[in-house]
């Protein structure tokens, strides 16, 4: 989970995984990636959240799932880096196969399985491919659109370092992309267990404004090479 500033939503969010029972841990990486003036903002604040994210997390840990957060030391250069980052850490420390699910601070999931019910998931993603697609909405928005979340781990995958939320296999080809317009249909399947809501819509209009603003600047240029392999192999 990559959070920055989310104590409004994140409990939330952790709740919503309780009723999954294999997972391991839950891993947070805090930290601002680049988009417009934010050099300032890292001046006076620092590269980590400065609101009560990390203290939610904590006490969530303390009595629920094992947490581990690891603040950042630098400012990431994209939401690619960050998230790459991460997916780079949780790779170093695990020794057999598994499986990391994406979610963020402010999303939380619903279920379609039975109230109550619990969920257990290692024993079905073990016969699996690479890339678990899960359909997110918007909150108080209608429309839905499947987004990669299931990643498994020691396979290389990653995100596109020269653009966003658009996932590679270890040779930089390209797995899905955004809209779903690419899409590897021999690696990627369905996760029809839940869905994602994202509450970004509700949270304050300066965050959102600032958001649009990398969106546009990532729309109008062009779309840069990715570096994974290079940036890995630096780290």
């Amino acid at each position: 989970m990559c959070v920055l500033n989310e104590e409004e939503h994140i409990e939330r969010a952790l709740l919503s995984l309780l009723r999954i029972k294999d997972i391991d841990y839950i891993h947070i990486l805090d930290g601002y990636w680049w988009h417009p003036g934010i050099e300032e903002k890292i001046k006076k604040d620092g590269f980590n959240s400065t609101d009560k994210t990390c203290d939610i997390v904590a006490d969530f840990g303390l009595s629920q799932i094992p947490v581990l957060i690891r603040p950042a030391t630098k400012l990431y250069l994209s939401e690619s880096e960050k998230r790459n980052y991460q997916l780079q850490l949780i790779d170093e420390q695990e020794k057999d196969d598994y499986w990391v699910f994406v979610l963020d601070g402010d999303e939380i999931l619903e279920y379609s399985v039975e109230p109550r019910q619990d969920v257990h998931l290692k024993q079905y993603l073990g016969q699996k491919d690479e890339v678990g697609m899960v359909l997110s909405e918007g909150y108080g928005f209608s429309g839905q659109r499947f987004t990669a979340r299931f990643i498994r781990g020691r396979h290389g995958i990653h995100y596109h370092t020269g653009t966003t939320q658009c996932i590679h296999d270890s040779k930089c080809r390209m797995i899905s992309d955004y809209k779903n317009d690419v899409m590897e249909t021999t690696k990627v399947f369905p996760m029809t267990q839940f869905k994602l809501v994202n509450y970004w819509t509700m949270k304050g209009r300066q965050r959102i404004m600032e958001k649009d603003t990398l969106f546009q600047v990532l729309k109008n240029r062009k779309i840069m090479d990715c570096i994974w392999e290079s940036s890995v192999s630096k780290s």
